[in-house]
């Protein structure tokens, strides 16, 4: 993922309950503190707010993931197109424990995502 393929700031929201701008996007109240991980990818973000400061992967699947997103995206695909664990694990090159643990975080998303 290149930095020009980030979504922009205004389609992400503040990720505290607590705050008046609790997943409402476009409120201009978030701003960048600083970029991480590999290439400098993920920008770690701040709410003017509430001032909380959290990842803009915050309450995704990619969300302290050690595997690079394109893998990740490549593990959702095959299970995705109904691959059982230990098939998507050879697919993917990744052992079949590894495929479980992302099949397990991509599921609770899905799950809050569709509550």
């Amino acid at each position: 993922m290149k930095k020009d393929n980030r979504p922009p700031l205004d389609t992400l929201a503040c990720t505290n309950p607590h705050c008046q701008d609790h997943g409402l996007p476009g409120k201009d109240n978030l701003r960048i503190i600083r970029e991480y991980g590999k290439h400098d990818l993920i920008r770690y973000l701040k709410c003017n707010t509430c001032k909380t400061s959290f990842s803009e992967r915050k309450n995704t699947p990619l969300w302290n993931a050690r595997l690079p997103e394109a893998e990740i995206a490549s593990i959702a695909e095959h299970l995705s197109d109904k691959c059982c664990y230990k098939s998507s694990a050879r697919l993917t090159k990744h052992s079949k424990n590894t495929v479980k643990h992302y099949a397990k975080r991509i599921g609770y998303h899905a799950r809050d995502v569709h509550d």
